[in-house]
């Protein structure tokens, strides 16, 4: 994942994790356009995909919250 997201650093990214994230560290630094947001609750995740205007959406599983 992060080797694909690297490779298009125009896209428009919205990456949604949890507590910890295994992929965020892997990035390169030359992504302009990579929005993080952390979502610990139901009621998080979905207040952030109903605002979602990223042409690309990353939602990273962390298996103690969701």
């Amino acid at each position: 994942m992060a080797r694909a997201i690297n490779s298009h650093p125009e896209l428009q990214i919205l990456f949604i994790s949890g507590n910890y994230s295994r992929i965020l560290s892997r990035l390169n630094r030359n992504i302009t356009e990579l929005d993080v947001r952390r979502a610990n609750t139901l009621f998080q995740l979905m207040t952030i995909l109903e605002e979602n205007h990223h042409s690309f959406l990353i939602v990273e599983h962390d298996s103690l919250l969701y």
